[in-house]
């Protein structure tokens, strides 16, 4: 078994993952391979999460795997035949473990974070909004990297938030990584479709806890303007409940009202900004001394 630390927990895997960090605590959650029979599923095995009975839900990622997640505390693997490794290790440390998290009790929202004065911001959006590209800008800007797509939020009470580390990498489609001038061979793919690549970030990664700064939540603009608003903070609930993590589980779970609790305290105590951005990288070191205009 390998040990690792990952969103503040000690995970023991069957499942080598070398790009986590390692850990020797004891461990919070167990990941093992194991077979999951078609019999688990009496209304047929659906694509995506599906839900048997309380706290176990069954994540069916076609041509990969299948993910048993149990509790917070157990995923159990079950791969698709000649699957690649990097493929299981992809969609286990997304969406199971972010499933895993939401049973938890934490907030996992579909962002990045960066670290500034001993505080995390967020860049949250939809996938291919340019999250990583911008947290990328940062940390060649001196910033450390804590998280790059799922940001595991804990709330120590309702107006005191931790973001905690993912792990010491960031995803960057090929256009992008060719922007930063970065070569991706040899590298770990980030996507089983697209060309995306798990770039290792070393020692420009935070890897403790932060508490919360800010919020920034991007939307692309064809024209040219760099625009930021500050919506009222019941306004800015639905932007954060959209953007949390693999949400469509949730309903199912039955955490509606943690969940709407938990963006609303989100909303009450931290700021929460809309980023229109240009799709325009040759303006992203424009954009990114814009943003820390802002934060500064």
């Amino acid at each position: 078994m390998h040990s690792y630390r990952i969103y503040g927990l000690t995970v023991s895997s069957e499942l080598e993952c070398p790009l986590l960090l390692p850990s020797d605590d004891a461990a919070d959650v167990s990941i093992r391979f194991e077979h999951i029979p078609t019999s688990c599923f009496p209304d047929g095995l659906h694509k995506g999460a599906n839900l048997l009975g309380s706290g176990k839900v069954l994540l069916n990622i076609e041509e990969v795997a299948k993910y048993l997640i149990i509790d917070g505390k157990e995923v159990l693997i079950d791969p698709y035949p000649d699957v690649r490794a990097e493929y299981v290790r992809l969609f286990l440390l997304g969406s199971a473990l972010g499933i895993l998290l939401l049973q938890r009790g934490m907030l996992p929202l579909h962002g990045c974070g960066i670290v500034h004065n001993g505080k995390a911001i967020l860049f949250l959006g939809d996938s291919g909004i340019g999250k990583s590209t911008l947290a990328e800008a940062f940390r060649r800007k001196g910033y450390k990297l804590i998280t790059d797509d799922v940001s595991a939020l804990c709330f120590a009470d309702k107006s005191s938030v931790n973001v905690f580390p993912a792990y010491p990498k960031i995803n960057l489609m090929e256009e992008t990584a060719k922007n930063f001038d970065i070569k991706t061979e040899g590298l770990s793919e980030a996507h089983n479709k697209k060309k995306k690549f798990a770039v290792p970030v070393g020692e420009s990664f935070c890897s403790d806890p932060n508490p919360l700064a800010r919020i920034y939540i991007l939307h692309r603009t064809l024209g040219s303007a760099i625009h930021l608003e500050q919506p009222a903070k019941i306004a800015a609930i639905p932007f954060l409940a959209r953007n949390t993590y693999r949400r469509q589980i949730i309903k199912k779970m039955g955490h509606q009202q943690r969940h709407i609790e938990q963006c609303a305290n989100l909303a009450k105590n931290y700021p929460v900004r809309l980023l229109t951005r240009p799709d325009d990288l040759s303006r992203l070191a424009e954009l990114a001394d814009y943003l820390e205009s802002d934060f500064r």
